[in-house]
């Protein structure tokens, strides 16, 4: 399968596609969110997610070429984009951020 974003997408499940490509952000704990299928095989996406905890925005890495989960993650996705970080959607915020502080809490 081969996806694109296309211009006139404003966010993807995670991704705010409307603010285009961010830096990476400096200084945050980053975690990898993996997202499963039972219909694929490989049946994982993998993302970076990191969450700046003085503004609680947060952030999308989708892995590029010479990262782990690239492969996979183009078996299923391929949006040309790969490799670059993002302003996460408010949406995946909302569901995420609670889950990181979770995280956090346990370690």
């Amino acid at each position: 399968m081969v996806w694109r974003t296309s211009s006139n997408e404003s966010h993807g499940l995670n991704v705010d596609w409307s603010r285009g490509i961010v830096e990476p952000p400096k200084g945050l704990l980053v975690y990898d969110v993996a997202f499963v299928t039972t219909r694929q095989n490989p049946g994982t996406y993998v993302v970076r997610y990191a969450v700046d905890p003085s503004t609680n925005h947060g952030y999308v890495y989708i892995p590029g070429k010479n990262d782990p989960g690239y492969r996979d993650n183009v078996f299923l996705i391929y949006r040309g984009i790969e490799g670059h970080w993002f302003h996460a959607w408010s949406q995946w915020e909302k569901l995420a951020n609670p889950m990181m502080v979770r995280a956090r809490a346990r370690n």
